[in-house]
């Protein structure tokens, strides 16, 4: 467990760029050589990618719930119409 726990982080600090010099040049000879670590940096990409997404999504409905209560809502009349004075 421990070793796929590295394995994973290793790839984590080569998406992000996060890797010394020597080591992503290494990193790389290995992504040449290696199918089984050009399939996992694949897949870890991939789930970041979901998890990107997943985020954006959660974020897009949070804010339209802000907005439904701020232009729905009596309580906050005068503050949408000081945003809106601005457009």
């Amino acid at each position: 467990m421990k070793t796929l726990f590295n394995h994973t982080e290793h790839l984590e600090a080569y998406i992000l760029d996060k890797l010394s010099p020597e080591d992503r040049l290494i990193f790389d000879a290995q992504l040449l050589l290696d199918r089984e670590v050009q399939d996992n940096l694949h897949w870890q990409k991939r789930s970041y990618g979901i998890v990107k997404a997943h985020g954006r999504e959660q974020l897009r409905t949070q804010l339209k719930k802000i907005e439904q209560e701020l232009f729905s809502k009596s309580v906050h009349k005068n503050f949408v119409q000081r945003i809106l004075s601005y457009f």
